[in-house]
Formats: structure tokens, sequence, C-alpha cells
């Protein structure tokens, strides 16, 4: 946040003012006769060049854990947005997750993903990522490469809009314009239209409805329809679900516990010759559990 902010701030530093333009001097400066508005800049390219630095690790940090989801085969759902969308607030009622949510600008650079299970009982990554803004600089666009990181290695998009904007249209064609930039514009999505609460013409958001795709009319503030988008992401990856009917010895009690945590138990009996458990699960854990010899399969 503070790398973007900065370069945000690095080329507006120009005319602020007389404050800015009072000389400096003593240690650390060229001399006296240096203007602080160029101590400010030096400074600030300073700070750059170490969050930079910074960055680099940070990124590398994400992509081993991006690698530990992608060799678990969990989905990845990112929330995408203009800024000020509500998309921290969304993370919050999709998952509990208790992100912090601000009216200041890139406050989620650093993107927040948490786990959520679906109906069908398999988990997916929900990711917060950084609100959009017209006209993003390229140089803004490498401050937010981590986190734009997300919506390129995601499964599925949702795009987060505030119905109650009226400049809705523009902000969403913003939106896609970094999209197409990043190449994921052909990635499937889920329309979230947000502040519902806010609205008081109801044609309004039947027009919003038809003209964006897959709508999802919601307020995550309210937690209205909440449950209706999570079936519609549900709905994304249904297909990756097998539904198995299995024979568990006693002695692996550690697989019911996997079973709960990464799917979902329709029907267990604790028989005299094992643990009968009818579940959905994701079908690359399915494959491998039934090439487990202590695993009997029931017709």
């Amino acid at each position: 946040m503070e790398l973007a902010q900065l370069q945000y701030l690095m080329p507006r530093l120009v005319g602020k003012g007389i404050i800015l333009s009072r000389l400096g001097g003593g240690i650390g400066t060229r001399g006296p006769g240096e203007q602080k508005l160029e101590i400010d800049r030096r400074r600030i390219r300073q700070r750059i060049d170490n969050l930079k630095t910074d960055l680099k690790g940070v990124s590398n940090h994400r992509m081993t854990m991006r690698k530990k989801r992608q060799d678990l085969n969990i989905p990845v759902v990112a929330l995408v947005g203009y800024t000020h969308a509500g998309k921290s607030t969304l993370l919050n009622a999709l998952t509990a997750a208790g992100q912090v949510t601000s009216e200041n600008l890139f406050t989620t650079l650093d993107p927040l993903s948490k786990k959520m299970q679906l109906t069908s009982g398999e988990n997916v990554i929900i990711a917060d990522t950084v609100g959009f803004l017209h006209n993003l600089p390229h140089h803004l666009i490498e401050a937010f490469k981590a986190t734009l990181e997300e919506v390129v290695q995601a499964d599925l998009m949702v795009h987060v809009l505030d119905a109650s904007n009226p400049q809705v249209y523009q902000y969403s064609k913003a939106v896609w314009e970094v999209l197409k930039e990043l190449k994921v514009d052909t990635k499937p999505v889920i329309t979230a239209l947000n502040k519902i609460d806010l609205l008081d013409d109801p044609m309004w958001l039947a027009q919003l409805k038809e003209d964006f795709p897959n709508p999802v009319p919601i307020s995550a503030k309210l937690n209205q329809n909440i449950e209706t988008l999570a079936e519609k992401i549900g709905a994304n990856f249904i297909s990756r679900m097998s539904k198995l009917e299995i024979l568990v010895p006693h002695s692996r009690m550690d697989l019911v516990d996997l079973f709960y945590r990464e799917g979902k138990v329709e029907e267990i009996r604790y028989l005299q010759k094992g643990i009968k458990i009818k579940l959905n699960l994701p079908k690359i854990l399915a494959d491998k559990l039934l090439h487990d010899k202590e695993i009997e399969e029931v017709s």
C-alpha cells in the first residue's frame, strides 16, 4: 500500500505550495540551497527503492503459498472492482475474514485470501484485490503486481459493482480495461451488484441486471443475497466434485476428519466392519482415495 501511495504522490509534489518550496539545509542535504521539494522527492525515491526490494520478498512468499494451493487443487475466486465498490466488505460477508474496510485509496494493496466452503462441500479461496481506478498508470500496475497476480491465477472472478453509483458503467469499463491489459478478460465472471440497500429505483436495478453478465444483486453490508451469490460461485465448480459411498476402517478416523474438512459428508454410519460414508469430495481427492487399498467402494 505504501509503495502505491508514494508512486501516486510522487508526480503530484509539484506545486504543493509554499511549504514544500522552503529552503532546507543541514546534514544529509546537498547544502543550504537545496529546495525542500527536492529533499522530499529524494527521500520518496529512496523509500520506493526500499519498498520494491521488500516487495520482491513478499512476492516470493506468495508464490510459495500459491504453489501449495495449486498442489492441493483448491480453486481461487478473485474479487475485482473499482475502488469503494465494497470488495472487502463482501469478503467479510462470504468468509467472516475481518478484512479492514476503508474509504482510503489502495487500502487493499496486499491481498487477503481466505478459505470458504461451498454448499457442495468443496473449499475455494476467496481473494480480495486492490480497487481499480480510471487510467491506472503503468507504474502503479507494477506496484499492484502482487495483488493482481491473484486475478491472473484465479479460476473465477467476481466483479463487484456499486449499483448505487451513477457512474457504475464508467467504473465497470475502467475495471475491464485493466483486466484486458492483464489478459484475464476471458475468465468466467459473476457480477455482484452491491449496495442494493441504497437503491430507490427498482427500474435502475432491472437495467443493471440486463447489462452485466451473471448478475447477483447483493448488499454485502447487510448480508443480503450473500447465500445466493455463494451458490452461484459454487455452481462454477460443481463439476469438480465426485459423489462417493465408501467403507473406511475404524483405524482411519483421520480420513473422517479430512472428509468433513475438504468435502461434504451426507451420511455416516458406524458399523461393526467399518465406517460407511456417503459424501461429496473434490475429484482429485476422490481419485487418490479410491487407490487406497484400505478404502472399499460400496456399490
